[in-house]
C-alpha cells in the first residue's frame, strides 16, 4: 500500500530525510521510531502529501503522491502530532463538517460509528476548546477514520491519554489493523511494541533498521543470551560453562548464599543444553534457574541509535 523509493527531503542546506526506502503492504501495524529530529514526522508528511520530496518517489495504493495527491488523500487517514481540530466547533459539528468535506456516503451512520469507536459519547456536544487533550486526540482520530481509509498514518496517537484510554486506543488500533495498513509513530516504546508487527527506525534522516522485534534483537545481539543460576562457586561455574562447545562468553553476575548467577552467550545455531546438564550434573550443582534474556524495544532502540547510556552495557568479559 505504501512504497518509498530513494526518498530525500531537504530544507535548504538541512537534510531532514536522506535516501529512505521501505514498503508497507497488506493489513497490519508498522512502528516508525527515531530520536527527536530524526525525520519521522517529515516522513509522515511526505507520505500524506503535505510535503513533496526533494528526490525519490512515494506511492500509496499505486498512486504517486506528486502526480495524484488527491487520489492519495482519498486512501489515507492522518492523525498528526498536533491534532487538526477547530476549537470553536463542537465535536459533532466538526465531524459533520469533515464528513461533508470528505464526501462520506451515509455520513450519519459513519459519524455514529467513529463516535462510538473513539469513545466520544461524553463530549459529543461540547465545544472542542473545552475538551481535555485526550479527548481532542480522540476527536482527531475520529476525523482520520471517517472516510474509512485503507491506510492510517498515526503520529503519537496515545499522546495525552490516560491509562484506560490508552488501553482502549491500543485495542482499537489492533482491530483496525486487521483490515488497514497502519504506520504508527510514538515516543512511548511500550505502546509501539504492543501495537506493531514490524519496526522501522530512522536516525539523523536515514533508515537504520527495519524488521520484526526478533530480527532487530538478532541484529543487536547476534548470540543467544541466557541467565543461569546454580548452587556452585561462581568462578568454578563460569569456568565449567565456558568449556562447553558453542559457548561464546560467560560473565559472572552475582554470588551469594552458596548460589551463583552467570550470563551465558552462545551462537543461536548451537544446542548447549545437553552438555550443560551433563557438566552441572557431574559436579552435583543443582540448577535453580535457567531463563532466556529478551531485549525490550527500548534496549534495541538505544543500541541502534548509539545512545551513550548503553555503551558500557555491552562490555562483555570472557572467562
Amino acid at each position: 500500500m505504501i512504497r518509498l523509493e530513494g526518498v530525500s527531503m531537504h530544507f535548504g542546506s538541512t537534510v531532514a530525510v536522506d535516501d529512505i526506502s521501505f514498503e508497507l503492504s497488506g493489513p497490519g501495524t508498522v512502528g516508525l521510531l527515531g530520536p527527536n529530529g530524526a525525520g519521522k514526522s517529515t516522513t509522515m508528511r511526505l507520505i500524506t502529501t503535505y510535503l513533496q520530496p526533494t528526490k525519490g518517489k512515494i506511492t500509496v495504493g499505486g498512486k504517486d503522491t506528486a502526480e495524484a495527491p488527491l487520489d492519495v488523500r482519498e486512501q489515507l487517514g492522518y492523525l498528526p502530532e498536533l491534532t487538526p481540530v477547530y476549537p470553536e466547533m463542537q465535536a459533532d459539528e466538526y465531524l459533520d463538517f469533515i464528513a461533508s468535506v470528505r464526501g462520506v456516503v451515509d455520513a450519519k451512520k459513519r459519524v455514529d460509528w467513529v463516535v462510538e469507536a473513539c469513545g466520544l459519547q461524553p463530549v459529543y456536544k461540547r465545544p472542542i476548546i473545552e475538551l481535555s487533550k485526550g479527548f481532542k486526540q480522540r476527536v482527531g482520530l475520529a476525523q482520520a477514520l471517517l472516510h474509512d481509509p485503507k491506510v492510517l498514518i498515526l503520529d503519537e496517537p496515545t499522546s495525552g491519554l490516560d491509562p484506560i484510554q490508552t488501553l482502549a486506543m491500543r485495542d482499537l488500533i489492533a482491530e483496525l489493523a486487521k483490515e488497514k495498513t497502519i504506520l504508527l509513530s510514538s515516543h512511548i516504546l511500550s505502546e509501539v511494541s504492543a501495537n506493531t508487527d514490524r519496526v522501522i527506525i530512522i536516525n539523523q534522516g536515514s533508515l537504520i533498521a527495519d524488521g520484526t522485534l526478533e530480527d532487530l534483537q538478532r541484529r543487536v545481539r547476534p548470540n543467544t543470551r541466557w541467565t543461569l543460576e546454580a548452587a556452585a562457586p561462581a568462578a568454578e561455574l563460569a569456568g565449567a560453562v565456558q568449556s562447553i562447545p558453542g559457548v561464546a562468553h560467560v560473565r559472572i553476575d552475582s554470588e551469594h548464599d552458596g548460589r551463583s548467577t552467570v550470563i551465558i552467550d552462545h551462537a543461536p545455531d548451537q544446542e548447549i543444553w545437553q552438555a550443560l546438564n551433563q557438566v552441572l550434573g557431574s559436579k552435583s550443582w543443582p540448577i535453580a534457574q535457567l531463563a532466556p534474556e529478551q531485549l525490550s524495544l527500548e534496549q534495541i532502540f538505544l543500541e541502534l541509535t548509539d545512545h551513550p547510556s548503553t555503551q558500557s552495557a555491552e562490555v562483555e568479559q570472557s572467562s
